[in-house]
Protein backbone atom coordinates (compact mmCIF):
# COMPACT_ATOMS: atom_id res chain seq x y z
CA UNK A 1 0.00 0.00 0.00
CA UNK A 2 1.36 3.65 -0.53
CA UNK A 3 1.12 6.12 1.25
CA UNK A 4 0.66 9.56 -0.61
CA UNK A 5 2.57 12.98 1.00
CA UNK A 6 0.86 16.29 0.87
CA UNK A 7 2.81 18.98 -1.43
CA UNK A 8 3.22 20.67 1.82
CA UNK A 9 5.14 18.52 3.72
CA UNK A 10 7.37 17.51 0.58
CA UNK A 11 7.81 21.16 0.32
CA UNK A 12 8.56 21.83 3.62
CA UNK A 13 11.38 19.08 3.39
CA UNK A 14 12.60 20.45 0.32
CA UNK A 15 13.14 23.85 2.20
CA UNK A 16 14.76 22.45 5.20
CA UNK A 17 17.12 21.24 2.86
CA UNK A 18 17.65 23.56 1.25
CA UNK A 19 18.22 25.80 4.01
CA UNK A 20 20.49 23.46 5.77
CA UNK A 21 22.97 23.41 3.05
CA UNK A 22 22.72 27.59 2.79
CA UNK A 23 23.47 28.22 5.88
CA UNK A 24 26.85 25.75 6.10
CA UNK A 25 28.01 27.29 2.83
CA UNK A 26 27.21 31.39 3.88
CA UNK A 27 29.14 30.79 6.90
CA UNK A 28 32.04 33.35 6.47
CA UNK A 29 35.88 33.36 7.91
CA UNK A 30 37.03 36.51 8.79
CA UNK A 31 41.20 36.31 9.82
CA UNK A 32 41.16 38.19 12.68
CA UNK A 33 44.91 38.65 12.77
CA UNK A 34 44.62 40.68 9.68
CA UNK A 35 44.79 44.51 10.22
CA UNK A 36 41.64 45.29 8.56
CA UNK A 37 39.69 42.24 11.01
CA UNK A 38 37.53 44.65 13.60
CA UNK A 39 36.12 42.72 16.19
CA UNK A 40 32.17 43.45 16.17
CA UNK A 41 31.57 41.94 19.84
CA UNK A 42 33.34 40.30 22.66
CA UNK A 43 33.34 37.70 25.58
CA UNK A 44 33.40 39.29 28.58
CA UNK A 45 33.47 37.26 31.99
CA UNK A 46 30.29 37.12 34.37
CA UNK A 47 29.95 36.80 37.62
CA UNK A 48 27.61 34.87 40.16
CA UNK A 49 28.59 36.51 43.10
CA UNK A 50 29.39 40.14 44.24
CA UNK A 51 32.08 39.23 45.85
CA UNK A 52 33.73 37.48 42.65
CA UNK A 53 32.72 40.99 41.06
CA UNK A 54 34.72 43.28 43.37
CA UNK A 55 37.86 40.67 43.50
CA UNK A 56 38.27 40.87 39.78
CA UNK A 57 38.16 44.76 39.55
CA UNK A 58 41.70 47.04 40.22
CA UNK A 59 38.96 49.85 40.40
CA UNK A 60 35.26 50.49 41.90
CA UNK A 61 34.63 54.26 41.69
CA UNK A 62 31.35 56.36 42.01
CA UNK A 63 31.51 59.14 38.82
CA UNK A 64 30.08 61.13 36.95
CA UNK A 65 30.13 60.38 33.29
CA UNK A 66 31.65 64.11 31.97
CA UNK A 67 31.91 63.14 27.90
CA UNK A 68 32.66 60.83 25.25
CA UNK A 69 34.18 60.64 22.12
CA UNK A 70 34.81 57.72 19.62
CA UNK A 71 37.92 56.43 18.39
CA UNK A 72 40.23 53.79 17.21
CA UNK A 73 42.58 52.97 20.48
CA UNK A 74 45.54 50.38 20.18
CA UNK A 75 44.87 47.68 22.61
CA UNK A 76 48.16 46.26 21.88
CA UNK A 77 49.96 45.53 25.36
CA UNK A 78 53.98 44.84 25.65
CA UNK A 79 56.57 45.10 23.47
CA UNK A 80 55.31 44.60 19.81
CA UNK A 81 52.53 47.34 20.66
CA UNK A 82 53.90 49.22 18.09
CA UNK A 83 55.08 47.00 15.72
CA UNK A 84 51.95 44.90 15.73
CA UNK A 85 48.88 47.11 16.70
CA UNK A 86 45.86 45.96 17.42
CA UNK A 87 43.33 48.72 16.58
CA UNK A 88 39.43 48.70 17.85
CA UNK A 89 36.57 51.06 17.59
CA UNK A 90 35.71 52.57 21.25
CA UNK A 91 34.25 54.91 23.02
CA UNK A 92 36.30 56.40 25.38
CA UNK A 93 34.17 58.08 27.95
CA UNK A 94 36.17 61.15 30.68
CA UNK A 95 34.73 60.47 34.03
CA UNK A 96 34.92 62.66 36.86
CA UNK A 97 35.66 60.40 40.23
CA UNK A 98 33.27 61.36 42.89
CA UNK A 99 33.79 58.19 45.63
CA UNK A 100 36.32 55.75 45.13
CA UNK A 101 35.39 52.18 46.26
CA UNK A 102 38.60 50.40 45.42
CA UNK A 103 41.89 50.99 43.79
CA UNK A 104 43.78 54.03 43.25
CA UNK A 105 42.22 56.98 42.02
CA UNK A 106 41.41 60.89 43.47
CA UNK A 107 38.11 62.45 44.08
CA UNK A 108 37.59 65.03 42.06
CA UNK A 109 40.23 63.96 39.22
CA UNK A 110 38.89 62.71 35.96
CA UNK A 111 39.71 59.00 34.25
CA UNK A 112 39.16 57.91 30.89
CA UNK A 113 36.90 54.53 30.46
CA UNK A 114 36.75 52.59 27.23
CA UNK A 115 34.37 50.59 25.91
CA UNK A 116 33.76 48.93 22.77
CA UNK A 117 31.10 50.25 20.14
CA UNK A 118 29.66 47.46 19.33
CA UNK A 119 28.33 47.28 23.50
CA UNK A 120 25.66 49.50 21.88
CA UNK A 121 22.72 50.42 24.48
CA UNK A 122 25.63 49.42 27.50
CA UNK A 123 27.67 52.31 26.54
CA UNK A 124 28.06 54.80 29.07
CA UNK A 125 25.54 58.35 28.62
CA UNK A 126 27.71 61.94 29.56
CA UNK A 127 25.50 63.35 32.04
CA UNK A 128 24.82 60.61 34.06
CA UNK A 129 26.42 59.16 37.20
CA UNK A 130 26.99 55.42 37.69
CA UNK A 131 28.87 52.93 40.19
CA UNK A 132 31.88 51.50 37.65
CA UNK A 133 33.54 48.55 38.29
CA UNK A 134 36.77 48.66 36.36
CA UNK A 135 39.80 46.80 34.84
CA UNK A 136 43.23 48.92 34.47
CA UNK A 137 45.55 48.17 31.27
CA UNK A 138 49.25 48.99 31.18
CA UNK A 139 50.37 51.53 27.71
CA UNK A 140 48.19 54.56 29.11
CA UNK A 141 45.04 52.58 27.89
CA UNK A 142 42.34 53.35 29.50
CA UNK A 143 40.41 51.70 32.31
CA UNK A 144 37.67 49.13 30.95
CA UNK A 145 34.49 47.79 32.50
CA UNK A 146 34.31 44.34 33.28
CA UNK A 147 31.52 43.23 31.39
CA UNK A 148 28.79 45.86 29.70
CA UNK A 149 25.67 44.09 32.15
CA UNK A 150 27.72 44.25 35.67
CA UNK A 151 30.29 46.70 34.76
CA UNK A 152 28.37 49.44 35.64
CA UNK A 153 24.98 50.73 38.10
CA UNK A 154 23.21 53.48 36.71
CA UNK A 155 22.40 56.01 39.59
CA UNK A 156 19.10 58.29 39.41
CA UNK A 157 18.12 60.58 41.71
CA UNK A 158 20.60 58.89 44.59
CA UNK A 159 18.90 55.11 43.83
CA UNK A 160 20.44 52.00 41.46
CA UNK A 161 19.31 51.78 37.96
CA UNK A 162 20.05 48.59 37.22
CA UNK A 163 20.63 47.05 33.71
CA UNK A 164 18.84 44.31 33.17
CA UNK A 165 21.65 41.78 32.40
CA UNK A 166 23.05 42.68 36.21
CA UNK A 167 21.29 39.74 38.52
CA UNK A 168 23.94 40.85 41.46
CA UNK A 169 22.08 43.91 42.31
CA UNK A 170 18.30 45.45 42.33
CA UNK A 171 16.68 48.30 40.49
CA UNK A 172 15.46 51.10 43.38
CA UNK A 173 18.62 50.43 46.16
CA UNK A 174 19.80 53.40 47.68
CA UNK A 175 23.20 54.70 46.36
CA UNK A 176 24.65 54.89 49.86
CA UNK A 177 23.34 51.33 50.63
CA UNK A 178 25.65 50.08 47.38
CA UNK A 179 28.78 51.67 48.20
CA UNK A 180 29.06 50.44 51.67
CA UNK A 181 28.04 46.61 50.84
CA UNK A 182 30.90 46.86 48.06
CA UNK A 183 33.57 48.40 50.87
CA UNK A 184 32.60 45.84 53.30
CA UNK A 185 33.63 43.30 50.21
CA UNK A 186 36.54 44.94 49.65
CA UNK A 187 38.21 44.30 53.51
CA UNK A 188 36.80 40.83 53.03
CA UNK A 189 39.39 38.07 52.31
Amino acid sequence: MRTRRSGSAVLSSILLIVTVVLAGCATPTVDVTSPSAQVREADYEYFDTKRALVGRCDLIVVGDVISGRDESLNVSIGPDRDSDPQALDYRISTVRVMTVIKGEAEPGNTIEVKQLLADGDALLQAGRKAILFLEAYPDNIPYSLVNPGQGQIGLERGASDVRPDNRLFADGQKQDDIVEELKQLTKKK
